[in-house]
């Protein structure tokens, strides 16, 4: 909410756009549990998509559904933030 506040896009960071990346310097068995959710997350922040696979390991398919065919991101006019009721109850 502060980054939209003062007019910049927050970054949620890159993510895998498959389950699997072979070769992950992290560890054998790292993996991302759910990319599509990623995806959408990172477009809803209304900052940069940026997927962070190996070489020939993106998704593409996966990838352009955050765009539209030329490339544009399709991207609320507010990032994805979380709603009153659920902050509400920290005010009290």
């Amino acid at each position: 909410m502060l980054a939209n506040a003062i007019g910049i896009a927050p970054f949620k960071d890159v993510f895998w756009s498959n389950q699997y990346q072979p070769g992950a310097p992290y560890k054998t068995t790292a993996h991302e549990v759910l990319p599509d959710r990623e995806i959408l997350i990172s477009t809803l922040s209304t900052g940069p998509v940026a997927f962070g696979n190996g070489i020939n390991y993106g998704d593409k398919e996966r990838i352009m559904r955050c765009c539209r065919q030329d490339g544009l991101i399709l991207k609320p006019t507010k990032p994805l933030t979380m709603i009153d009721l659920a902050i509400s109850d920290w005010a009290l």
